[in-house]
């Protein structure tokens, strides 16, 4: 690995059609919010959050790729960084963790299909 390339996995930008959200699970009285996936690998995502919302700690991720049906996949994953875009939202840098068998394989299947 370059010193400019640190990451362990490719990522690949996520379908606009992607919908997600998300539990911060330190405050889960705050409830579920959505997010938009901007790329996603087998070890983390980029979520794009509302301006108002911030996230710290461990979050459960909630990705519906396939449509409509109910959660396609969920996996949790610990912030890492967060930085405000020029549009006001916020970017939060997930790692996955914790990540189940079941979840690792419908992760990859994910995967195959954006990596075209």
């Amino acid at each position: 690995m370059t010193p400019t390339d640190r990451r362990a996995f490719p990522r690949y930008e996520a379908p606009p059609t992607w919908a997600a959200r998300y539990l911060e699970q330190r405050s889960s009285d705050v409830g579920w919010r959505d997010c938009r996936v901007l790329d996603i690998s087998r070890g983390g995502a980029a979520l794009e959050i509302a301006p108002q919302d911030s996230v710290e700690g461990v979050v459960s991720l909630e990705l519906y790729a396939f449509g409509d049906t109910p959660r396609n996949i969920a996996i949790d994953g610990e912030v890492r960084h967060s930085t405000q875009l020029p549009s006001g939202a916020t970017k939060v840098g997930l790692e996955f963790v914790g990540i189940s068998a079941p979840e690792e394989q419908l992760l990859a299947l994910l995967l195959n299909l954006v990596e075209v």
